[in-house]
């Protein structure tokens, strides 16, 4: 078992070495296609902390812990900013069911979410002690529903 953990302020120009950081860690075990949407997963779990959690704020922590076991990798976003809606994980399965070919239909925001749970084999939001933690986890030989 491996961790590492990554703890930067919550400004969008540090988002790019989470997003690499965790792209490295996840090629140890996974192909490249697929550590990339791992790394696009992070980068919006973690845009999504410093966009609603914190405002758009700088000057406040997250966290992302990326813990690789044999063939599974788990990587939890940790925050103290503005807890997410009760359902939202639930609400945002179907935000990629729209009509390519119908600009119209093509949602503007709100699809990282989706994204998130169409890659990762587990996706699950708590908050704990005034903290927001988001889990998800994959694993190499269980892929998952759908890429975006």
């Amino acid at each position: 078992m491996a961790r590492t953990t990554l703890t930067i302020n919550s400004d969008l120009e540090n988002v790019p070495l989470v997003g690499v950081s965790v792209r490295a860690i996840a090629a140890m075990t996974f192909d490249l296609d697929t550590a990339a949407m791992i790394e696009l997963c992070v980068v919006e779990a973690v845009n999504n902390v410093i966009k609603h959690a914190y405002s758009g704020e700088g000057g406040h922590c997250l966290t992302v812990e990326v813990t690789l076991r044999n063939d599974h990798i788990t990587i939890v976003v940790t925050d103290s900013g503005r807890a997410m809606q009760d359902g939202i994980l639930e609400s945002r399965q179907d935000a990629l069911d729209y009509d390519a070919d119908d600009l119209d239909s093509i949602p503007e925001g709100g699809m990282g979410l989706a994204i998130i749970q169409s890659v990762m084999a587990r996706v699950e939001y708590s908050r704990e002690n005034g903290l927001n933690v988001l889990s998800m986890s994959l694993g190499a030989n269980t892929p998952s529903d759908a890429a975006p």
